[in-house]
């Protein structure tokens, strides 16, 4: 492109509207006229919005439904009462929905992997497209294991990026941490590097200073959008839910952008920050006055406790609150070079409470174009009567006084600006790191979360008594006067012999009892021999050793039953669901150790999981479906595979059955309700299925129902399957283990009570019972929508219990069990005749 070129196309900005999620009908509403009235004001007309957090769909079924957006609407989820009402064309090769029944509104699908999206946004008018990266819930960031950096430049850089959740860091420069935060998020834009973030905020909107993007010639901002109001809630600064921006499309290579008051970049380390610090200041060495630039600060040390007093001015004019009021601030450098830090006082004259707020980024913002790289507070209070703002260097804290005289009046409230004082700088550092200490040497273990990628567990021997704590005892029970012990009265000993085996069999011991429970002992178990998911290894040092095991799943498992926390502790002499440990056991301290496979082969905990399970993740490619499989009118329902319908319910064979005796039970009509909302037609059927696996193929029966939605849509399904009858107890074990470890809390149901009498309407569930010819065995589990931590089932859960117990790892998925056309309609027919036999 020639410069001319450029500079015709780079004139032409594309106008984008950014909007929040919409959680109701009247919400949708209010959107929509506000839509219309931007677009035909001043400062329209606008060529696209788009929409972060989830967005509810147009229903067909209203009067007053919008069948057409004026401007392009590209959103990343949708929600709907009834899913039916969402028509939709073919997803296109970039993988952006279209939506048929709303003209104009267009949803981003997400990757099956989980990892960033990028999308070419092409727009009427428009030479050049939009790059626009969509996060899918829980994103996975591709790591670049062949570079050392944070930032990997193989991922397209992005002009807009959306994603559910906040890029961790975020939380400091706005000071807000309420908002769920990402790892994952933050590495996504280090790697797309966007020109603007947005993400949706649960109450306020938030703007961040424009910051630093490594390996970009642009700088970044960061754009969090409260929900739209209904039409009854006046928004407020606060409370703003759209926001426009005018944007020259990075395809169109406009010019680099800088902006005088780029904050350092939130996602990455501070060594990499200071680096590129320490760049600059050198480059601005030589433009600097003498008394600046022998006090530039290369490594910036932490909080100020206090400020400085003039040497001509030691005592300084109190005010009638008792600040001090020295008419003209010193503005002359400190003697310590290593000072770079404003002390900010006069905030308690602000009526409001904004500027006190330690959570408000008002004081960053406004004090950003200065380079001001963090303003901290008091700990331990939420409003305060002074501030310290810090900057990465003297140079940068000197301009921002000199320019301000010391005075800044924000929102009304005169406020004062002076050094800190090197004396205070000096016992703040002090204090800093005796907080530091203590905190190190009351808190040195790791916890489960910030060890959610080891399969490690550390361990030391319970400490033997010394004749100084028998002292001890004996004299709190006669006390005669003061008595002194030293820190070493218990002594940490070096290892037994024998203990690190003893405390690795007593692990893997615990680890197969959790697996065969309800197994007997003249029964067949699975053992750490023959299942490698169970095994332990030990590393032994002097005093203390490390345990490895197969999975982070099985080291929580084990953890969480012999010392009662899933953060560990001590064992206890009667751990829960495991047995009593041998004496010289208890007591042993078992805590998380950091650390975990190496990049190059660490898995996800979903792979964790599979593995304990003896399976691997197998890959397929995505569905190119646009209608409802099960719905008998559907052009995509394969009618070959019916086997019989009844008043309500049909039955068919499941596409990749796991055995010739698998059906589906599925309602005539479309619904997401789950079975036990429904008619009980189901459950007679369900008994003669358990009649036909007995006498068809002297089997039990295992019945699971995932009643949970999909990407696709959900059409309520039962799934029956025979299973062997030596295989219940492994079944039910293995069942409960993989719930478990997949983070979800599968309960054995004691009572007679049916299901639905601990449902609402619109729940979502699993539901699992095993029938045997003398008894039925029922599990459930009911997923919290409203806990955005609640565990979801795995949409393969139930075929990969089947899997694990059967030894057969091709079950897991039901692609790779699907046999051609004349197979299926063979197995159907069968099945029909063996069926109508026994009925």
């Amino acid at each position: 492109m020639t410069s001319s070129a450029a500079s015709s196309s780079s004139s032409c900005k594309i106008k984008i509207l950014l909007v929040g999620s919409v959680q109701g009908d009247e919400e949708l509403q209010v959107l929509y006229k506000k839509l219309i009235s931007l677009n035909g004001s001043k400062a329209g007309p606008f060529d696209v919005c788009f929409g972060v957090g989830s967005f509810r769909c147009p229903s067909s079924k209203d009067t007053t439904a919008i069948s057409k957006f004026p401007i392009p609407l590209y959103v990343q989820q949708l929600s709907s009462d009834d899913t039916s009402t969402i028509t939709t064309t073919a997803i296109d090769d970039q993988g952006i929905e279209t939506i048929d029944s709303v003209k104009n509104l267009h949803v981003f699908k997400g990757t099956k992997d989980r990892s960033l999206n990028v999308f070419q946004i092409h727009l009427q008018g428009h030479d050049h497209p939009l790059y626009v990266g969509s996060c899918p819930p829980h994103v996975r960031a591709v790591e670049d294991t062949n570079s050392s950096s944070a930032a990997t430049t193989t991922i397209q850089q992005c002009d807009l990026l959306l994603s559910s959740d906040w890029p961790q860091g975020m939380e400091d420069v706005l000071q807000v941490d309420t908002e769920p935060l990402s790892y994952d998020v933050a590495q996504v834009a280090l790697q797309c590097r966007p020109r603007y973030h947005v993400t949706p905020s649960t109450l306020y909107y938030h703007a961040s200073p424009p910051y630093y993007l490594p390996n970009s010639d642009h700088v970044g901002r960061f754009l969090a959008l409260p929900p739209v109001l209904s039409a009854s809630n006046k928004p407020t600064k606060t409370t703003k839910f759209i926001h426009a921006l005018g944007l020259e499309p990075l395809s169109s290579n406009p010019p680099p952008t800088t902006a005088p008051s780029t904050l350092p970049c939130p996602f990455m380390s501070s060594d990499s920050d200071n680096t590129r610090q320490q760049q600059q200041q050198k480059q601005q060495q030589q433009s600097l006055p003498n008394f600046a630039r022998q006090g530039t600060n290369e490594n910036n040390g932490g909080g100020y406790s206090f400020f400085a007093q003039s040497t001509n001015n030691k005592r300084s004019r109190k005010n009638g609150d008792g600040t001090n009021d020295n008419s003209q601030p010193s503005l002359e450098p400190p003697d310590d070079p290593n000072i770079s830090t404003l002390f900010l006082y006069g905030l308690h004259k602000d009526v409001t409470g904004e500027l006190q707020s330690t959570r408000s980024p008002k004081l960053l913002q406004v004090f950003a174009k200065y380079n001001c790289s963090a303003v901290r507070h008091p700990p331990n209070t939420n409003t305060t009567t002074y501030c310290f703002l810090e900057f990465p260097s003297q140079k940068q804290a000197m301009e921002c006084l000199l320019d301000l005289q010391g005075r800044i009046t924000i929102d009304g409230v005169d406020l004062t600006l002076k050094w800190a004082a090197p004396r205070q700088h000096q016992q703040q550092q002090n204090k800093r790191q005796r907080v530091d200490k203590t905190t190190t040497a009351t808190r040195h273990y790791v916890t489960q979360e910030e060890a959610k990628d080891s399969n490690t567990l550390f361990f030391n021997p319970p400490k033997k008594e010394t004749t100084n704590d028998r002292k001890k005892e004996s004299d709190e029970k006669t006390p005669v006067g003061p008595t002194t012990t030293t820190s070493t009265d218990r002594e940490q000993p070096s290892l037994e012999e024998g203990f690190a085996e003893s405390l690795r069999a007593y692990l893997e011991k615990t680890l197969e009892d959790a697996l065969n429970e309800g197994v007997g002992e003249d029964e067949e178990r699975i053992t750490a021999e023959t299942e490698p998911a169970l095994k332990v290894d030990v590393r032994v040092k002097e005093t203390y050793g490390f345990l490895e095991f197969a999975s982070h799943a099985a080291a929580t498992m084990a953890l969480a039953a012999l010392t009662k926390s899933t953060d560990g502790g001590l064992i206890q002499p009667e751990p829960d669901g495991a047995p009593p440990p041998p004496a010289k056991l208890v007591g042993t301290n078992l805590r998380w150790a950091k650390g975990g496979p190496p990049p190059s082969t660490k898995k996800g905990s979903r792979d964790e999981v599979l593995e304990a399970l003896g399976l691997k993740r197998q890959i397929f490619p995505a569905d190119n479906r646009t209608d409802c499989w099960f719905c008998l009118a559907s052009p995509s329902c394969e009618t070959h595979l019916i086997t019989g319908v009844y008043d309500e319910w049909y039955t068919a064979m499941p596409k990749g059955p796991v055995h010739p005796g698998h059906i589906l039970l599925v309602p005539v009509t479309h619904t997401r309700q789950g079975a036990w909302n429904l008619n009980d037609e189901w459950v007679t059927l369900v008994e003669k299925l358990q009649q036909h696996a007995a006498s068809a193929y002297d089997m039990d029966l295992f019945v699971f129902e995932r009643s949970m939605e999909t990407k696709g849509g959900y059409h309520t399904h039962v799934q029956c399957v025979p299973v062997p009858r030596d295989s219940i107890t492994q079944l039910q074990t293995t069942m409960m283990a993989h719930a478990k470890a997949s983070g979800f809390d599968l309960r054995v149901i004691q009572s007679d009570l049916g299901v639905n009498t601990m449902l609402s309407k619109d729940d979502s569930y699993f539901y699992a019972e095993i029938r045997t010819r003398s008894q039925n065995y029922r599990f459930f589990y009911r997923h919290d929508a409203e806990d955005q931590h609640a565990a979801s089932v795995p949409l393969q859960f139930a075929r990969e219990v089947l899997a694990a117990v059967l030894k057969n790892p091709k079950l897991a998925h039901w692609k790779a069990c699907v046999v051609d056309k004349e197979q299926e309609t063979e197995l159907a027919a069968n099945f029909r005749e063996s069926f109508n036999a026994t009925a």
